[in-house]
């Protein structure tokens, strides 16, 4: 995946890209197969469910990340950082 020029690349962007090319994908093979699109809504929605499951989980593996680095500075997660002297 190519990073967008300016912009990172945050969770929400990248299941943007993901979704856009899996759903694409599936467009793709229901249109080869005979009577393939009246099932299209049907892949559409669990793809859908399986990337806010992902995106989820990743969410909560960054939050843990977040954690653990406070833990590693000696800071909590939801503590401001000390003011500097």
């Amino acid at each position: 995946m190519q990073k967008p020029s300016g912009q990172g690349m945050n969770l929400d962007t990248i299941r943007h890209t993901v979704e856009s090319k899996v759903l694409e994908a599936i467009d793709g093979v229901l249109a080869r197969i005979p009577n393939g699109q009246q099932h299209r809504d049907q892949f559409h929605q669990a793809i859908n469910g399986a990337m806010d499951n992902f995106q989820q989980q990743a969410q909560g593996q960054m939050g843990n990340l977040g954690g653990m680095m406070g833990n590693i500075t000696g800071q909590k997660r939801d503590q401001p950082n000390p003011p500097a002297h």
